[in-house]
């Protein structure tokens, strides 16, 4: 009888031990695997939030600072577009390490940060500059996750304009050799992409895009909320994905429906004025990856 009962506690401790560890191993690998990327359109900052506005009118250091960093989790790798200024931008910002193209010209830039990880290799893609002022190049940066497995970030601003989603998709054409790069990605921004109602053509721009970027293996992230709000509702900031195990996008900021209005960046009016037209959009995932435990 004492033989047995004390088989049985030990048969539940080898249980428990089993439990614990199978919880350990999951806790683990979420914690290692996961990668996060955060987007936002910043719109014209360095000029106060306007095309026509001076260096001085920029007012929105605390309000940004408190909106990225206290109400949006915290992320490895930072994407922003409409960046003017971008020395402003980063004495607002001295925790992050930031890259970007063309530092000293005033227009709009796409800057890419990070806090935790390193830059191993950052590269700005030069034939998806727009115009012969070579606008809105896409930029890549290149990462390792705690396991030290390598991922690429690519930042986007695509050409804005209803009429011109044959830009936007040349530019996704110029992309084509890192793009199929064997590599886990992620390729997050601003791409003024509108639906064909809007267009007029026979296919939305994503339609137009998922041409060329399927077949070399990148798929979109289910993104349910509009991400845009001022002059019209709609998506213009999107998420695609290769190698990657999507898990979660949030987009953070006024554009659910039904927010509290209690808190004070979940209000329209107040959001626009000090942080931005764009929510943020925040991936989080990470390379596609079995991982068995040690027995």
């Amino acid at each position: 009888m004492e033989k047995n009962k004390n088989f049985k506690v030990r048969k539940l401790k080898l249980l428990l031990l089993f439990f614990l560890v199978g919880v350990a191993f999951l806790i683990f690998k979420k914690e290692i695997h996961a990668v996060s990327v955060t987007s936002l359109n910043v719109e014209w900052f360095g000029r106060g939030g306007s095309m026509r506005g001076a260096i001085e009118d920029e007012y929105r250091k605390s309000y940004l600072r408190e909106f990225i960093l206290k109400h949006i989790p915290r992320s490895d790798v930072y994407v922003f577009q409409e960046i003017v200024d971008v020395d402003l931008f980063r004495s607002y910002f001295p925790e992050f390490k930031c890259r970007t193209h063309d530092e000293n010209k005033d227009y709009l830039h796409v800057v890419m940060c990070t806090r935790d990880f390193k830059f191993i290799k950052f590269k700005v893609l030069e034939p998806t500059r727009l115009s012969r002022f070579g606008l809105r190049p896409v930029i890549m940066g290149l990462f390792k996750n705690k396991l030290g497995q390598k991922f690429n970030v690519f930042g986007v601003h695509l050409k804005a304009g209803v009429s011109d989603t044959d830009v936007r998709f040349q530019q996704i054409q110029m992309m084509e050799s890192e793009l199929k790069l064997n590599v886990p990605g992620v390729l997050i921004g601003d791409f003024n992409s509108f639906p064909k109602a809007i267009t007029g053509l026979n296919y939305s721009d994503t339609q137009i895009f998922a041409r060329h970027l399927w077949p070399v293996g990148w798929v979109e992230a289910p993104l349910r909320e509009i991400t845009f709000f001022s002059r019209r509702k709609n998506k213009l900031d999107r998420v695609y994905v290769k190698n990657m195990e999507n898990t979660e996008v949030q987009v953070l900021g006024p554009c659910k429906e039904n927010l509290k209005s209690g808190q004070k960046f979940h209000r329209k009016t107040y959001y626009e004025k000090f942080i931005s037209d764009h929510c943020a959009i925040r991936y989080s995932g990470g390379p596609k990856l079995l991982v068995w435990p040690e027995i």
